[in-house]
């Protein structure tokens, strides 16, 4: 299975199993920017992007944000509890999101992306399901690395085999000419 095949996988098994509203990964972009790569559950909601400017002020809190901005779990229990209001929780609230958490998805120290769940229910997540999905999300990140890491030898492997080809078919013409 491919990284984008996983990541989805892993989004409907939250949906499907646990009885969430929406789940979704999102990886940081090449200007800071968060770029939902997978999303299962209720589509009433389109994740595009969060600028880069979210991701670096407060101005642009979100649980999400948080996480990436930390390194440490983000969430919010009831999304109407927070005041004032954010466009972001106006759109939640509407489609029946009231309680979201994001995890940071990590190699080593450094985050990657986050991965977030979403419920209908305030404070739907307690203890046991914060450590939960925390493994989950290190299982995803160790997924994803060990895909990214098999990719990568494979193309080096490639790569090295088409360098030996190519000094192989000099060293033929040198052997001829010679």
């Amino acid at each position: 299975t491919d990284e984008s095949d996983m990541l989805a996988q892993m989004c409907q098994a939250v949906v499907e199993l646990g009885a969430y509203r929406m789940a979704w990964i999102a990886y940081v972009g090449p200007d800071g920017e968060l770029l939902p790569v997978a999303q299962a559950g209720a589509h009433d909601i389109k994740f595009n992007y969060f600028p880069s400017s979210w991701v670096r002020d407060e101005q642009g809190w979100t649980p999400a944000t948080t996480a990436l901005r930390t390194g440490a779990a983000g969430m919010v229990s009831d999304v109407m509890a927070i005041l004032p209001l954010q466009v972001w929780q106006e759109k939640a609230s509407a489609s029946g999101y009231r309680c979201a958490m994001s995890l940071p998805v990590k190699d080593g120290n450094e985050v990657f992306g986050v991965f977030t769940i979403c419920a209908s229910e305030a404070q739907a997540f307690g203890t046991s399901q914060i450590a939960m999905f925390t493994e989950l999300t290190s299982d995803i990140a160790y997924g994803v690395i060990h895909l990214r890491n098999k990719d990568g030898r494979a193309t080096a492997e490639r790569s090295l085999l088409a360098s030996e080809e190519k000094l192989s078919k000099i060293l033929e013409s040198i052997d001829n000419v010679v």
